[in-house]
């Protein structure tokens, strides 16, 4: 306790400051706030918490943070009406490298968001919580195939937005599918970005990154800042290779419907296996997986569904990393990759 201090009125989560209009700016204190029973702050060092509510009156992007504060902050913002079943948007420790805190989220109008402000262990101090506009960038480009000859409609670009605090991670921004002329364009707010181009529709081209890249973890940064437009994120995608085949029960002969198929590629440079799609078996027990580059893979078939069969990977090896390899060459249809699964055990 500080002396001739008493807890914030907004020390509680049920009783919250309650900011209006846009752009805002709060002040705010943390002297002698209080983790309340049940709170579980995003960071393990959050210490002295108080809460601000906010409803977005519109739908758009939106920075806050703690910009203009005293003390070393910690920020989280959620959603949900109980402090036991809150939904985390977004958090952030150190802004830009600062002692100070800030986010961006796309908000919807309507929407009320909590946010909570932490003292990094035993910081406490005075508060300025700001919700302002966040100036969306964009990420524009074309897709074609190999040749550049053809212009490609419904492949799924994503950004992942690179995070690095409370640890370095690839966050899903958003996404969104190119045109019949081939073109997308994405609005996004300022970050560091790397992009993916999946054809999930028809899995006739081969998923890549940008720049030429099979993995997101070898893919080439985009640097989107305030108001920035972003040309010519462009791409060739080649043919797709696919794998195909047929799972039955034990007999070998009665097929498997909707056993979950699984393909794994290798990453050599990272001595690791990502995953890079999957499929159902028909009634027939059939499948057919597209959208793989040419490399190096391995197969997994989990009875997800009903539970009723064993898991397996290709070739009959109960464990992936028993698993026979299958070499893919680029554009190329990889049959009787088949599977006879046996009776999963029980325990009652």
């Amino acid at each position: 306790m500080v002396s001739g201090y008493s807890a914030p009125a907004n020390d509680s989560f049920s009783a919250p400051v309650v900011i209006t209009g846009f752009p805002a700016s709060q002040a705010g204190t943390n002297i002698d706030a209080t983790i309340e029973g049940g709170e579980f702050p995003y960071f393990s060092a959050a210490e002295s918490s108080v809460w601000f509510e906010w409803t977005a009156a519109s739908t758009g992007f939106v920075q806050i943070d703690t910009l203009g504060s005293d003390f070393d902050t910690m920020l989280s913002v959620w959603t949900g009406s109980t402090l036991g079943a809150l939904n985390e948007v977004a958090s952030n420790d150190e802004y830009d490298g600062g002692n100070q805190s800030g986010v961006f989220l796309s908000a919807v109008s309507g929407t009320t968001y909590r946010i909570a402000v932490y003292g990094y262990r035993s910081e406490q101090g005075s508060i300025l919580l700001n919700i302002t506009p966040a100036l969306a960038g964009s990420i524009a480009g074309h897709l074609a195939n190999n040749d550049g000859t053809v212009p490609l409609a419904g492949i799924t670009v994503t950004a992942y937005r690179i995070v690095t605090d409370p640890y370095f991670s690839y966050m899903f921004q958003t996404d969104v599918t190119t045109d019949e002329l081939g073109n997308y364009s994405l609005d996004v707010p300022p970050g560091t970005y790397r992009l993916e181009f999946n054809d999930s529709a028809s899995g006739e081209y081969a998923t890549e990154f940008f720049d030429d890249s099979e993995t997101l973890f070898t893919a080439q940064d985009i640097a989107v800042e305030h108001e920035s437009a972003i040309t010519g994120i462009d791409a060739q995608l080649a043919d797709a290779s696919h794998i195909s085949g047929t799972v039955t029960g034990p007999d070998g002969n009665s097929p498997l419907e909707d056993i979950d198929v699984l393909i794994f590629k290798s990453n050599p440079a990272e001595e690791s296996w990502s995953f890079a799609g999957n499929g159902f078996t028909d009634a027939l027990g059939h499948f057919r997986i597209g959208g793989l580059s040419a490399g190096t893979y391995r197969v997994e078939f989990r009875d997800n569904i009903n539970s009723n069969y064993a898991p397996e990977t290709y070739d009959d090896a109960a464990n992936f990393y028993y698993g026979l390899d299958v070499i893919i060459p680029e554009a190329t249809e990889i049959m009787g990759i088949n599977a006879s699964l046996a009776l999963a055990g029980k325990i009652y």
